[in-house]
């Protein structure tokens, strides 16, 4: 039930609007720019209609998961090892175990799953912004055309390409959150070492999406295609 609890708060933490809104004003930013410079590349060789579908593409299966991912650690991650940090050096870990509890199972294991379990949701709501930010920009200021944009669209949206794009997501998520309890448990002299816990969870984080981003889509462009 403890754990249960501990579940819910860090569900909360990773899908509220803290988490949520900085996601989707950054990967509507990043749609937006994109779109604008595709339209004007492609419209030059004469391929404008291939950009919904590049957009989507790149958006569902890379950009939306990553950046989210990047993200959630930057903001979500840092806070799990800070407040577990913070309970390793005043000793409260220390007191759930006098207790019989397991400190990793108690604080570890909930924020694991809830941010395996939401950073795909996350990712999901960042890709529609991107991609609504495209159709923003491609349309109303380059001045393509809305139908067949959206057909585009349409087209390229598939189950494969946000199941993998959901995938990704829930690894990285997973990735982050076992970085960022584990120096949150090793956390060690006060204030200081809690810094250095927070600090060395965000750098791993970033190394390790960026590593497991390059291996999982050329293992999936193997396996696939």
């Amino acid at each position: 039930m403890m754990e249960l609890r501990e579940f819910i708060r860090a569900v909360r933490s990773a899908g509220g609007p803290q988490a949520v809104l900085p996601v989707v004003v950054m990967m509507g930013a990043i749609g937006g720019i994109a779109a604008l410079q595709g339209v004007t590349i492609m419209r030059m060789f004469g391929v404008e209609r291939l950009l919904a579908g590049m957009l989507t593409e790149v958006t569902l299966r890379d950009l939306a998961p990553t950046m989210t991912a990047l993200m959630l650690a930057a903001q979500v991650g840092t806070a799990m090892a800070g407040e577990i940090g913070a309970m390793r050096v005043t000793e409260e870990s220390d007191a759930l175990r006098v207790m019989g509890v397991d400190p990793w199972k108690f604080l570890a294991v909930p924020r694991i799953a809830a941010l395996t379990l939401m950073t795909p949701v996350v990712a999901g709501l960042g890709g529609a912004a991107a991609l609504a930010a495209g159709y923003a920009g491609a349309v109303f200021t380059h001045g393509a055309s809305a139908g067949p944009f959206i057909a585009s669209l349409a087209d390229q949206v598939s189950v494969g390409g946000v199941l993998e794009g959901a995938w990704k997501a829930a690894v990285f998520g997973f990735l982050c959150a076992v970085v960022a309890c584990k120096h949150g448990m090793a956390a060690r002299g006060g204030s200081e070492g809690v810094g250095r816990a927070v600090n060395a969870a965000i750098v791993q984080s970033i190394i390790l999406i960026g590593c497991a981003e390059a291996v999982l889509t050329a293992l999936l462009m193997r396996v696939i295609g």
